[in-house]
């Protein structure tokens, strides 16, 4: 129970505090580009960052007595800064000044600030009383809950807040017209924050389930079969809550009426709750298969889990797992109905019900909307109460789990076909529109007419995204490509880990691997992913659904397989090398099947797709070849007798990678030697550039996500060591703040300017930087978290963090190496983040543009461009590098600040090119 208060206190302040007051604000008012805001905005991601750091287990944020209490009294803290921070915005609104409607939008920031001023009233309260707790507090001891109460109030206390507004406005200003009294909320921005927020909450159960401890050599068997259980689990969940929200305005609860839509945002924290439940649940399931956790009699003494209680054995610690993975599975479906309800109210349910004609009840629509699916939550939580008596294995608890899951995607779908409904989501891996076969379309006539699957047709041709000549325009957001990132933070985060254990002992080496297993998932999946997208459409199919959900399956194999050089570079011990190339020739096999299907079979668009994805069938072919190479070899040699350390699969794959970018320009080189006469719009499909940017704008922010992950997940640090984690920690949360700002403050917005759409060549290039930029931003990332790991503490009970395990390491925490690794580390990488973020802009302006630039006006002016441009910032990369060789022992902490220091003045140099050469600022978005 203290548990689970402290989890839905912390969840909701944090919520409330942040992302909640943000999201309201940004619906109706949009923050001017200007220095004071853009410094408000940098204040308020360091507050969230502070008090997302400072979520601990109850045994630390409970400790009562002067000098003890510092995590709770730092996350009060927190949370009332970055409250206030937009405070301050509803204030500037409401009596200061405003652009637009000013009268009604001075009203509404007035409003705003009042309900923000109720729960800014218990977080100060609450931040108070922990403080006087911490500074002045008594001796006593024990455990001191007052404060998490005062913050669960205060999140409670919000909706009513908002509620009583409402009613008030209703009652004694029912004559006045709403419309002089509130600003309209953008509803379709509403719908696309929800859609990325309940993306996150995915991500947590994607990244509980590939980011594990190693595993115990006799539960392989048991492991993979949660894991995959786990995986479709989380896959079906996303499909479940996709497809029965509404994506159009004009049928959301933020449209339908004011009340509901407060009731909508209320009910999703719950929803979002539970998900973590879930997610938890999946992560416990998991460590019951690791080396330390698979013991029969139990953890031994110091390696207890506190969320689960005190002296669990294995038979208590199992049924608890039970209990909690059922009751949050069944909240999930609860609470996602309620929010249903949200949208078309009660009434209208109802009378979806009835018949028209005669007013009778659809008995067979209640059965299935109703009957069997409250059928379904009973058996979840029947099920949680049989097996937490029974203590089964966690490979039992999953059936249950997949089981339920299934049945209500498949009752979704018969309610849909006998309501005769639109589907109103998205399918896991595609934002796809229902179509037929275009006039122009080739290959053979779809023959699947008539034949479905749940009301789905069961195969329909790829669809040509778009064709030549044809305007250039966005797609929707597709929450599938969404999803898919998500398994790559995990990707990102276990890579950081390996170099963080590996890079003592043989720094070439791991950097080796780190490149060679980064080059071959972002090949075998995303980038070959994103090129198809760019070019082609998927039908909304049951068969296409099916090729996409392996598809994810196969990319999250590849990313559990992810581990230190010890078990990858060990194939005749260890199965993680041959599972991680087994799974990419997997999922590369995916693509060049859908490439095959265009090029071979059939496709709605114009017959130079079928040249088009021929192409990309031999590319993707001869680089599959080194990949079934290094699968066939570390599968010889894990299921041989031999026993060795062997790099030959790790040199296989990054051969795969490399090869990717010569093919492409040697392609390009053929084309234009041999078919010169050609029009090549004859033969190729146009990319849509506009996707690309978003895409990768989007994989950037992935990459800065590692470094974020690396910063606020860290076991608690020593006492004597707060000033150190504290420099290095808001030095690094700046620095990766404008990190995000350098890169895309100097990339292109608009397809115009982009490398893909000056030349193909410059389009491979950047394609290939934009790879290199990624691993040197993952390096950074890792280089904090070294940092950030100098500082820890001893205490066991201060350091139970999931993601913060300390695998492998056994000798590796050498002192003397340590101290001299983390300079050079953190400084090269960083220095390589400048160097390759200056080629990948030359990608798109191209040399010869860039020097013209340089000497196109007068002399002065290049004098300018040289020394600013070039000097300046070349000077900073030299500076950076050589200032790594000089870091004396015990002061590694002051190379964060240096970092910060290098990336702000990379900025400053920025601006400063921008008014050299009158460029046009393009305002990223923090």
């Amino acid at each position: 129970a203290v548990a689970l208060l402290y989890f839905f206190a912390c969840f909701g302040t944090v919520y409330s505090c942040f992302w909640q007051g943000k999201m309201l604000f940004d619906a109706r008012f949009e923050v001017p580009s200007d220095v004071v805001h853009w410094t408000m905005e940098i204040m308020f991601l360091c507050w969230l960052a502070m008090a997302t750091v400072h979520i601990r287990p109850v045994s630390v944020m409970a400790i009562n007595g002067p000098g003890e209490n510092q995590e709770m009294f730092c996350f009060c803290l927190a949370n009332l800064l970055g409250s206030f921070m937009y405070m301050l915005l509803s204030f500037e609104v409401g009596f200061i000044w405003v652009k637009g409607q000013e009268a009604v939008a001075r009203f509404n920031g007035r409003t705003n600030l009042l309900i923000d001023s109720m729960s800014f009233a218990f977080t100060l309260s609450a931040t108070i009383y922990s403080g006087w707790k911490h500074f002045w507090g008594d001796s006593v001891g024990g455990e001191d809950h007052v404060a998490i109460w005062i913050l669960l109030a205060g999140w409670l206390a919000r909706p009513f807040t908002m509620m009583f507004s409402l009613f008030w406005r209703g009652m004694y200003l029912k004559d006045v017209d709403q419309k002089k009294m509130s600003v309209p909320m953008n509803i379709d921005f509403v719908i696309h924050r929800y859609g990325e927020w309940m993306m996150l909450m995915l991500g947590e159960s994607i990244l509980s389930l590939v980011i594990v401890d190693k595993l115990d050599s006799v539960g392989y068997t048991g492991h993979h079969s949660v894991f995959l259980r786990g995986v479709i689990c989380a896959i079906m969940l996303q499909l479940l809550y996709f497809t029965s929200q509404p994506h159009t305005k004009e049928h959301h609860a933020f449209r339908r009426s004011r009340a509901a839509g407060i009731c909508f945002g209320f009910v999703n924290q719950f929803y979002s709750a539970a998900l973590i439940l879930v997610g938890v649940s999946w992560k416990l399931m998991l460590l019951e298969y690791t080396d330390k956790y698979s013991q029969n009699e139990g953890y031994e003494t110091g390696d207890k889990i506190r969320f689960l209680g005190q002296d669990d054995y294995t038979l208590v610690r199992r049924s608890r797992i039970a209990k909690l993975f059922c009751y949050g599975l069944s909240a999930v479906y609860l609470t996602l109905d309620i929010l249903n309800l949200t949208h078309t109210g009660i009434s209208a349910s109802i009378d979806k019900f009835r018949v028209k004609d005669n007013n009778r009840l659809r008995v067979i629509g209640l059965a299935i909307v109703v009957f069997l699916r409250y059928c379904t939550v009973a058996a979840v939580l029947a099920g949680g109460y049989y097996l937490e008596t029974g203590g089964f294995s966690p490979t039992l608890i999953a059936v249950v789990g997949i089981v339920s899951v299934l049945l209500q995607v498949f009752l979704r779908y018969l309610g849909k076909t006998y309501f005769h409904e639109k589907d109103a989501g998205h399918h896991p891996a595609s934002n796809h529109g229902s179509h037929g076969s275009a006039p122009d379309a080739v290959g053979v006539e779809n023959t699947s007419k008539g034949l479905s699957v749940w009301g789905m047709p069961f195969v329909l041709p790829p669809k040509q995204r778009q064709k030549w000549g044809d305007d250039y325009s966005l797609p929707h957001v597709d929450w599938g490509d969404l999803f898919f990132d998500l398994f790559y933070v995990g990707a990102a985060y276990n890579l950081g880990t390996n170099i963080k254990y590996d890079i003592h002992d043989d720094p070439l080496l791991a950097l080796l691997y780190f490149v060679g297993v980064l080059g071959a998932i972002f090949s075998s999946f995303w980038s070959t992913k994103m090129l198809f997208d760019a070019r082609f459409e998927l039908p909304n199919d049951f068969l296409h659904r099916a090729v996409e959900i392996m598809h994810l399956v196969f990319l999250a194999f590849a990313t559990l397989y992810i581990r230190p050089n010890k078990y990858m570079g060990n194939c005749g011990e260890h199965r993680e090398m041959f599972g991680f190339c087994l799974a990419n020739v997997l999922g590369s096999l995916t693509y060049l099947f859908l490439n095959a299907e265009i090029g071979f079979v059939w496709v709605d668009g114009q017959k130079a797709a079928e040249f088009n994805a021929r192409t990309e069938v031999m590319h993707q072919s001869l680089c599959l070849i080194l990949k079934v190479a290094a699968a066939v070899y570390s599968g010889l040699q894990y299921f041989g007798s031999e026993d060795k350390l062997d790099n030959v699969p790790i040199y296989l794959l990054l051969a795969g990678w490399l090869c990717v970018q010569p093919l492409m320009l040697f392609t390009h080189w053929f084309r234009g030697l041999w078919k010169k006469q050609v029009d090549f719009k004859s033969f190729t499909v146009p990319m849509n550039v506009h996707f690309v940017i978003r895409r990768i704008g989007e994989w950037m922010m992935l990459m800065l996500g590692e470094s974020i992950l690396s910063l606020v997940i860290v076991d608690n640090i020593a006492k004597d060591n707060d000033r150190k984690y504290y420099l290095v920690f808001f030095s690094g949360v700046l620095g990766v703040i404008f990190l995000q700002i350098l890169y895309f403050e100097s990339q292109p917005h608009d397809a115009s300017h982009h490398a893909m759409r000056r030349s193909r060549l410059g389009g491979i290039t950047f394609n290939f930087l934009v790879q290199i930029y990624s691993a040197a931003l993952i390096l950074v990332g890792v280089s904090y978290k070294m940092m950030l790991t100098e500082f820890k503490s001893d205490d066991y009970h201060r350091t139970i963090r999931f993601l913060a395990a300390e695998e492998g390491s056994d000798g590796h925490e050498e002192q003397d190496k340590h101290w001299r690794t983390i300079p050079k580390l953190f400084c090269y990488s960083l220095a390589a983040t400048f160097v390759t973020l200056d080629l990948i802009n030359l990608s798109h302006s191209g040399v010869a543009a860039a020097v013209h630039r340089c000497f196109s006006e007068t002399t002065m002016m290049a004098v300018k461009a040289i020394v600013v441009v070039v000097l300046s910032r070349y000077c900073i990369v030299v500076g950076v590098v050589v200032i790594s060789y000089f870091i004396p022992e015990g002061y590694s902490h002051y190379i964060a600040l240096l970092g910060f220091g290098a990336v702000a003045l990379q900025v400053g140099i920025r601006l400063l090119q921008t008014m050299c050469f009158h460029d046009k600022v393009k305002r990223s978005s923090l």
